[in-house]
């Protein structure tokens, strides 16, 4: 069994706290650490961004960059699915609507050629973490780092990823692949 990490605890309160709002029915994010994390248009709280990069203000912030999917149970809400993550202090930039390489491409795909595309109701964006704002993980990620300095060990990558699908849905998804591979022949 995997080991819970503190990006693993806010992967399931982010879910938690957007399904009060919309259901998510899943949430996935591959992200890496960097002590370069760009604010031009988003930054930590309290922080500035530094969208013209105007030297006496920071360009860039430590915290966790990549991708980040968001599956939510198909309805007519129209809720902006970005300004729900804003809430959690986790900044969405490029992407939107589509599932675009993510953990439920096959699933879209097949709801597509089976003219059922609203059965998946899947963003994704870039997106940034900032330690600033969660100093639990920042922490973690600190000790992670020092071990391995003090083990003489080369300095690791630090990747994350996080992949969560309600079971029954996953359930649901496979029932369905199977049935289209069958419809496909």
């Amino acid at each position: 069994m995997k080991k819970t990490t503190p990006l693993d605890e806010l992967g399931s309160r982010v879910i938690a706290k957007i399904s009060e709002i919309d259901k998510v029915i899943g949430l996935a994010w591959s992200l890496q650490w960097s002590e370069n994390v760009s604010c031009t248009h988003s930054a930590p709280v309290g922080c500035c961004t530094n969208w013209t990069g105007i030297a006496e203000l920071p360009t860039h912030y430590p915290g966790w960059q990549g991708r980040i999917w968001i599956r939510f149970e198909p309805n007519d809400n129209n809720r902006c699915a970005s300004d729900l993550l804003k809430t959690q202090h986790i900044h969405a930039g490029t992407g939107g609507s589509g599932s675009y390489s993510g953990p439920w491409s096959e699933i879209s795909g097949a709801a597509w050629r089976g003219k059922e595309s609203d059965m998946v109701k899947c963003y994704s964006w870039d997106v940034k973490i900032f330690d600033a704002d969660f100093p639990e993980i920042a922490e973690k990620n600190n000790k992670d780092l020092m071990w391995s300095i003090l083990q003489r060990k080369k300095r690791p990558t630090q990747n994350h990823r996080f992949e969560w699908t309600d079971p029954a849905v996953l359930e649901q998804d496979r029932s369905y692949l199977r049935l289209s591979m069958k419809t496909v022949k």
